[in-house]
């Protein structure tokens, strides 16, 4: 029941979200952190509308949301270490085992990590400063951290 639940309220916000974006005409969309009401597909949502994702953690990137494993700052590849914090029973995986596209799994790929968890992020060193600038070569991405254009060439 909850997973159907999840769906629903996920295909409704997307709905309505088409709805407001086919009235409202914007020139630009602003979103924030996905959180658990909608997932990166509202992005399909917006077709030619440019975009700009406001990141508060590295839930996108990251099960647990802030690129920590055992007390420790994960450097690793994007998901090499990512079973290692969701396959601990009791510890990152029982949150979010059910959101899994087959309910008990967590679906990442090589630029994408659904998950749940967020926290505020803290650059502990270099591996997990800017991550996402490290994931985009086709300079499509301009990535604004706090105000502060950190890969301003892209811009021009």
């Amino acid at each position: 029941m909850e997973k159907h639940l999840l769906l629903y309220c996920m295909h409704r916000f997307c709905l309505k979200t088409k709805q407001i974006l086919k009235e409202f005409k914007p020139d630009i969309v602003h979103l924030n952190n996905f959180l658990n009401i909608a997932s990166p597909s509202i992005l399909c949502c917006l077709k030619n509308i440019p975009a700009i994702l406001t990141i508060h953690d590295y839930s996108i990137i990251c099960p647990t949301g802030y690129k920590m494993l055992s007390s420790k700052v994960c450097n690793s590849s994007y998901g090499k270490n990512c079973i290692k914090c969701i396959g601990i029973k009791g510890y990152y995986y029982d949150a979010i085992k059910h959101r899994g596209p087959d309910d008990s799994e967590i679906f990442a790929d090589s630029n994408l990590t659904f998950s749940h968890q967020r926290l505020s992020t803290i650059d502990l060193s270099l591996g997990v400063h800017q991550p996402f600038v490290y994931n985009y070569k086709n300079k499509k991405v301009v990535i604004v951290v706090n105000g502060v254009i950190y890969n301003w060439s892209w811009c021009y």
